[in-house]
């Protein structure tokens, strides 16, 4: 597939699966840290969360 010069487009990244019966501490923050290149890519500050 390709991504066009000024074109939006979905970037997805994916985390660990966490058990709901997990039998350690509740967590209280979870974040993902992945890094782009600013010089090409912007951020529209929009985002969704999929649980399943």
């Amino acid at each position: 597939k390709s991504i066009y010069k000024d074109h939006q487009f979905l970037y997805r990244l994916d985390s660990s699966k966490i058990a709901g019966n997990r039998a350690y501490k509740q967590i209280k923050n979870w974040r993902i840290v992945d890094d782009y290149d600013e010089k090409f890519d912007k951020l529209t500050g929009q985002w969704a969360v999929y649980v399943n």
